[in-house]
């Protein structure tokens, strides 16, 4: 459990795990495949906070316009939201 608390793989016990670390941390493709994860990460974060705010939006009974122009949704995506979500 130690080994999840530090962040240098030397320090590692379990040398498995430490020599993971050190490829995604050290090596050009280990840190770019961790940039890409990162990224698609983030950008699911994104994608689910606008949805979030256009069903507030919608229940709020704001129009489709305004929700289009607040949350980068299409007309479709917020309409589908409408479906799967009862809103």
């Amino acid at each position: 459990m130690e080994d999840f608390r530090t962040t240098e793989p030397e320090e590692m016990h379990y040398r498995l795990l430490a020599d993971e670390v050190s490829y995604y941390k050290r090596d050009q493709k280990g840190v770019e495949i961790m940039c890409r994860a990162f990224e698609e990460v983030r950008q699911e974060g994104r994608a689910e906070q606008a949805e979030e705010t256009a069903l507030t939006m919608l229940r709020a009974g704001e129009p489709i316009e305004k929700i289009i122009a607040y949350t980068g949704l299409t007309r479709a995506e917020i309409e589908k939201l409408c479906v799967d979500q009862g809103a």
